[in-house]
């Protein structure tokens, strides 16, 4: 509505608005100028207006973060978006939702902004949380191997631990066997000792080892024994000494080699009996040695019986004088005749035949000779 080129007339508007006004509405003033004095002329109408602050946006965004059960914290962190006029203040912050020495598991971390000069009312905030995650720790168990001999006490079973971060767990160690337990190799497991609940926060690496139940060692000596001369050996036998448990030779199988010089034909006397274990064999039990034993041939009975003979006082002697032998052996060639003191001039009476043995083989020793 102005006339005549404005008359000079001029107008600003007039607020108090700027980057650091608080959200809000805020009227617009209008400020005329008159240089002219003109503006007496004129009904003037003012349709003011106003300034309105909206809120900003401001976005808070926790980091993930991880760590080994009961290691320190990480430092927590994240990102925030939309700070106005160089942050005004406000700080963010981000808290773990469970304390550091907490369980393994999987936990929030809770976003938040501290304001100390109360401007987050010109902000919509939005608070997004973190996933903190508690890995579990390394456990080592290393376990010591040992040995026993099969039916003697079992030893006690030791190892070691490491990696426990203060929570007073510690181990034992135990294998599945006793003293009548075969000879072998067995697992030797740990057992641990948990008071506190605390092992599920573990990774447990264990380091194994077995005992091993040795065989015990049976050592034999051969039974002595002795024949007849002329016989078959007789079957030899060993005595073991060394079992556990109350067992004895019921337990093995298989047989020994047996050795000596002695056959069915030799003479008389001592002869010495060894033997190598052969296919012996029992579960729990290896051989040692097998110590000598004896073989001893005696004489075989033999008798002589002679005949009885006779003749006429004054004629010649009956020849030969006979006998016979009972109870040789190997076909050993040995004969027998007789001699008496009488003779053809000899008186009336009784006379005794004594045997005469030949033995060309010198084989008559091996006899216990009775004479009839």
């Amino acid at each position: 509505g102005l006339k005549n080129g404005g008359d000079g007339i001029t107008f600003n508007t007039v607020n108090n608005v700027n980057n650091f006004t608080s959200v809000g509405t805020y009227p617009v003033g209008i400020n005329i100028n008159d240089p002219s004095g003109k503006l007496v002329n004129y009904n003037v109408t003012t349709n003011l207006a106003n300034v309105v602050v909206d809120k900003a946006n401001l976005s808070v965004v926790a980091n993930n973060k991880s760590k080994t059960y009961k290691d320190t914290n990480p430092i927590f962190d994240g990102i925030v978006t939309g700070l106005k006029n160089g942050g005004e203040g406000i700080v963010d912050v981000y808290t773990p939702s469970v304390a550091s020495d907490s369980n393994v598991g999987i936990f929030s971390i809770v976003s938040s902004l501290t304001d100390p000069n109360s401007k987050l009312i010109n902000y919509n905030v939005s608070l997004q949380e973190g996933v903190f995650t508690i890995s579990k720790a390394n456990m080592n168990v290393t376990i010591d191997g040992k040995s026993m001999i099969y039916g003697e006490s079992v030893p006690p079973f030791t190892g070691s631990l490491t990696g426990d971060r203060g929570d007073g767990i510690t181990a034992s160690y135990s294998a599945n066997i006793n003293s009548l337990s075969d000879a072998g190799n067995y697992t030797i497991n740990p057992l641990f000792n948990d008071a506190n609940g605390k092992l599920g926060n573990y990774n447990i690496v264990t380091n194994g080892a077995n005992i091993t139940i040795n065989k015990a060692t049976l050592n034999g000596q051969i039974v002595n024994v002795s024949r007849e001369y002329g016989f078959v050996n007789p079957n030899f036998s060993i005595s073991f000494a060394g079992f556990k448990n109350g067992q004895n030779e019921s337990v093995i199988s298989g047989n020994a080699v047996f050795d000596t010089s002695a056959t069915q034909t030799s003479n008389i006397g001592n002869y010495s009996v060894n033997a190598t274990t052969g296919t012996l064999n029992a579960q729990n039990y290896s051989f040692g040695s097998i110590g000598s034993g004896n073989l001893s041939i005696t004489q075989a009975p033999l008798t002589i019986n002679m005949s009885n003979n006779g003749k006429v006082y004054g004629t010649s002697m009956p020849s030969p004088l006979t006998g016979n032998l009972n109870g040789l052996r190997n076909s050993d060639v040995i004969t027998v005749t007789g001699n008496t003191s009488a003779s053809q001039i000899s008186s009336v009476g009784n006379y005794a035949i004594t045997p005469n043995v030949t033995d060309s083989a010198n084989r008559i020793g091996n006899y216990l000779v009775t004479t009839n």
